[in-house]
């Protein structure tokens, strides 16, 4: 298998598969989750995990504490963390327990989850002794095993930082027009128009307004001062009705990193029933479903007009989709970090990762995407970015574990909760180099 040849020697590729089970005959099936446990010699073990829909049912009652944590405001209670502790542990004993012993002592477990377990922090899992899984094991994402491939090709070395964040919501269009164009070297202008000012029918999409980010100036003030410390290298940044999605399509491409901070947008399966009814009427074919790539963005400057004045003046709407996104051209930049909440969300396809800004991000070139699962605090956000810049000669799962462990620790030495919904949110996908 080329997998196995591009596994490196120290690593191991442990990768979750939903698939379909013939239960009772040809037309009765099941889903369940397998996982695959590989080095680079050899798959070392195919496991059952047992019916998807009970797992998935975990995850669900995961997400949806994880969401409520986050809707109270504040750090969790004793009583979240023993709630916590229950999901955690039972998750655990269902999707890592029974993969750990092939994996104890390796340098990297390359993490290629499939199905609804994209949505779980997998370092916030705790075992029977209340340790995360961070505390024994390093990991990193993948998309599938199959990015091991695309990620043997270095990529063309390209130099800078660009970031954006604190975007004034209400910025009109006028303000917020670079005088820098768009051109065919950063987008495919095909690609381009077709993509542009396209969002979801969801109605959720249309009623959203959101609130300013403050902490989010201050978080990208230290990013780039950390940057142009540690490595020399330039920096574009931008605020208020310059951190637009004009300025992001036009000088985005061609930096090493991309760093946005802002909010992002998650449209949940509920809104998939109001736009079948919507387009229900004589159609031959059927629905089939929205773009899941429409199901995902970023709110950028101007966002809280919803495209007001943008169409008649070929402008930008503010709202840059995970469609817009694929559209660009990004081959060289080896990190983006999306420093807003449940940015790593979209829609979930067995087998195809999760349909979202993360993937979009990927396939349009970019090596690496640090994303959230969940909605953190901008101030939160702030501490661990500034962390996560200050490398100190590591990789990037090892600075990632780091910052990790160095929060758990401090918590622990507060006698406050170490609940992993501060510190477990942002996951890295793609190069781990």
């Amino acid at each position: 298998m080329d997998v196995l040849n591009v596994i490196p020697g120290s690593f191991k590729l442990v990768e979750y598969m939903k698939c379909d089970f013939q239960v009772l005959g040809p037309d009765s099936s099941t889903a369940h989750y397998l996982v695959l446990v590989m080095d680079n010699d050899r798959v070392l073990d195919i496991i059952d995990l047992g019916e998807a829909s009970e797992i998935d049912a975990l995850v669900d009652r995961y997400r949806k504490h994880m969401q409520g944590v986050s809707s109270a405001g504040r750090m969790p209670t004793v009583v979240d963390q023993h709630k916590y502790k229950r999901i955690g542990e039972e998750l655990y004993s269902r999707i890592w327990q029974p993969v750990e012993g092939y994996v104890a002592g390796v340098d990297l477990v390359l993490l290629a989850p499939d199905g609804a377990l994209n949505m779980v922090s997998f370092a916030g899992l705790m075992d029977r002794d209340g340790k995360y899984l961070t505390e024994k094991t390093p990991i990193h994402y993948l998309s599938s095993g199959r990015d091991l491939i695309r990620l043997k090709n270095q990529a063309e070395a390209v130099a800078g930082l660009f970031a954006l964040g604190d975007p004034d919501y209400g910025a009109s269009v006028v303000a917020r027009r670079p005088e820098s164009a768009i051109t065919a070297d950063t987008i495919s202008q095909e690609a381009y128009h077709a993509a542009r000012n396209v969002r979801s029918g969801c109605a959720e999409l249309k009623d959203i307004t959101v609130s300013s980010l403050p902490g989010t100036r201050q978080e990208i003030e230290q990013v780039v001062a950390i940057w142009k410390e540690s490595t020399g290298e330039a920096a574009v940044f931008y605020f208020g009705s310059d951190a637009s999605e004009e300025r992001f399509k036009a000088e985005a491409w061609g930096n090493r990193v991309i760093h946005l901070a802002t909010h992002g947008y998650f449209l949940e399966g509920v809104c998939q029933p109001e736009v079948l009814q919507a387009r229900r009427l004589d159609s031959d074919v059927g629905y089939v479903g929205e773009n899941p790539l429409l199901l995902s963005g970023l709110f950028l400057a101007g966002a809280n007009l919803h495209g007001q004045d943008a169409d008649s003046l070929g402008a930008e709407d503010g709202i840059l989709t995970a469609e817009e996104v694929m559209a660009m051209n990004l081959d060289g930049t080896e990190l983006v970090v999306l420093s807003a909440c449940e940015t790593g969300l979209g829609e979930v396809k067995a087998g195809e990762g999760v349909y979202g800004l993360r993937r979009a991000f990927q396939m349009a070139g970019a090596r690496t995407v640090i994303s959230a699962l969940w909605p953190v605090s901008d101030k939160t956000t702030a501490d661990m970015m500034s962390r996560l810049y200050d490398r100190k000669g590591e990789s990037l799962p090892e600075t990632i574990r780091r910052i990790q462990l160095k929060s758990i620790n401090e918590l622990r030495s507060q006698n406050k909760a170490d609940h992993p919904f501060s510190w477990g949110a942002f996951i890295a996908l793609g190069d781990w180099r």
